[in-house]
């Protein structure tokens, strides 16, 4: 009876400290306002995105002759109108021109809930809070202007996820994704990331300029990266991502991979950046 108790002791506690610094909700059912996500802080402008999306999702799945190419178009359709939801980061507060397309839930990870009041201060205590966001975003094109576009990368507050690729030694393309995607392939300097929503499955391709677009591509025959593990970064992307990318220190882990090029069958170096770390043997830029 004592061995059980400090088992469950022992699991309860490993709980408290491996909770993701991603986690949050997608139950719509027990929001205040209708088509919602639970716990979220959203507007009724974002609920009824969420409706569409969960609509045009369940007719994806009840229509068993759709084929994966008109599934496709489908989905690139919405994407065009209304976008898809991404996550990201929101630092501090968020702009009122985009704050009614943006949904956020408070991060479980101390190290987001900090003391706006204080952001100035040395104590590792204090510092801008970091939420966890969400919002239906039809591309990453800078200067792009669209009501429901919601995301703009030129908004100092709001952070994605950054991929750097180097394909030569001048040559080194960045990617804005979602803080939950993780891309294996590319195809022509296209990103290929293949995403998931309530049991439909889709492609996401997105270019290094931002633009996107939902194809249909059947990765099934293709030959896995050899080596996925994470390997040893070079100084030439780093100093890229820490001169170019991070210049605010947001960004305070990262770990590089090797990525394959299906068009040229060669592979490249990749080099992913995070706000908190998903393992301890992520590297850190501070």
């Amino acid at each position: 009876m004592k061995l059980f108790f400090l088992l469950s002791l022992f699991f309860f506690i490993i709980h408290l400290f491996t909770i993701p610094c991603y986690s949050k909700t997608f139950d719509f059912d027990f929001h205040e306002i209708k088509g919602c996500p639970e716990n979220s802080t959203c507007t009724s402008e974002s609920g009824k995105l969420y409706i569409k999306w969960n609509d045009l999702l369940k007719s994806l799945n009840s229509k068993t002759t759709n084929t994966q190419l008109k599934k496709a178009n489908l989905l690139e359709d919405f994407r065009k109108h209304y976008g898809i939801p991404i996550d990201f980061w929101i630092k501090d507060n968020i702009p009122s021109n985009i704050s009614p397309w943006i949904v956020t839930w408070d991060s479980p990870c101390l190290e987001h809930q900090k003391n706006n009041s204080n952001s100035n201060s040395n104590d590792k205590n204090n510092g801008p809070k970091i939420q966890i966001a969400e919002a239906f975003v039809k591309n990453t094109v800078k200067n792009t202007h669209d009501k429901n576009l919601n995301l703009n990368l030129e908004n100092k507050n709001i952070f994605l996820k950054p991929l750097l690729i180097e394909y030569a030694k001048d040559d080194i393309e960045t990617y804005y994704l979602s803080s939950e995607d993780n891309p294996n392939y590319v195809i022509n300097k296209n990103i290929m990331i293949l995403k998931e929503a309530d049991g439909v499955f889709f492609n996401l391709q997105i270019s290094a300029n931002g633009n996107w677009k939902i194809i249909d591509y059947d990765f099934t025959n293709k030959e896995n990266n050899k080596n996925n593990d994470d390997i040893n970064c070079p100084k030439t992307l780093t100093n890229h991502f820490v001169k170019q990318i991070n210049k605010n220190n947001f960004y305070r882990y990262f770990y590089c991979k090797k990525i394959k090029d299906l068009s040229s069958k060669k592979e490249f170096t990749a080099l992913v950046a995070l706000r908190v770390p998903f393992n301890k043997l992520f590297k850190s830029f501070s």
